[in-house]
């Protein structure tokens, strides 16, 4: 309504002048245009919007659940599986972005395990083992409003390891730190 108010420039009843005027006044800054840009790109954007099946329930408690109920630490992409395919179909993914996005992630996963296993055969002694958080960051992107795809708000930097390092499991003790 206010875009076509803002467009032909004519003032409606139910606004008074002296609104139209200030109405008009802000639209007319940069700050304003540099927003509409912002705006205009971001309804383009074909990344859409992150849907999953967690509800209202956060994602570190979403994988203390699942740890819970499995008896041991889950994978990220049990746990991104858990949380991006139908309740009552856990064959059927929530969009299409959900299931390319782990199909993704298996292949960067079955290619670092390869690269790892070519250094142990080129003689590399005990090289460190591949970082599951870090494949995952590598496939989705990094963190967009301190939330990674995926795995949701994620405030330790530390989350973001280098390709291969130290170990590759998320314990609860982990998922409560994120909590602190």
């Amino acid at each position: 309504m206010l875009h076509a108010i803002r467009k032909k420039g004519a003032r409606p009843y139910w606004i008074p002048p002296e609104v139209l005027g200030e109405l008009m006044r802000r639209w007319d800054t940069d700050a304003y245009r540099q927003l509409q840009a912002r705006n205009t790109a971001a309804k383009k954007s074909t990344r859409g919007t992150s849907l999953h099946t967690a509800g209202g329930t956060t994602f570190p408690e979403a994988r203390l659940r699942l740890n819970h109920s499995l008896g041991r630490p889950s994978r990220m992409d049990g746990f991104f599986e858990h949380t991006h395919t139908r309740k009552e179909d856990r064959t059927q993914w929530v969009d299409e972005h959900s299931r390319k996005t782990k199909v993704t992630y298996l292949y960067s996963m079955f290619q670092a395990e390869q690269e790892r296993q070519a250094a142990i055969e080129a003689g590399i002694t005990d090289p460190p083992p591949v970082s599951e958080e870090s494949i995952w960051i590598e496939t989705v992107g990094e963190k967009r409003r301190g939330r990674v795809y995926g795995m949701g708000e994620v405030r330790d930097s530390s989350m973001v390891r280098p390709r291969v390092d130290g170990p590759t499991m998320t314990t609860s003790a982990d998922v409560l730190d994120l909590r602190e």
